[in-house]
């Protein structure tokens, strides 16, 4: 279990700036959603 500290507190501070930067969470979600289109 070694760094989960600091992936904990990676995870947080990623958390902390999209929900801070709305804009830049749209981004993302597009850019992951453009990698993972899936035809269901």
């Amino acid at each position: 279990l070694a760094g989960y500290e600091t992936t904990s507190t990676a995870l947080a501070n990623i958390a902390r700036v999209l929900a801070t930067h709305p804009d830049e969470q749209l981004k993302l979600q597009q850019n992951i959603d453009a990698h993972l289109s899936y035809s269901f």
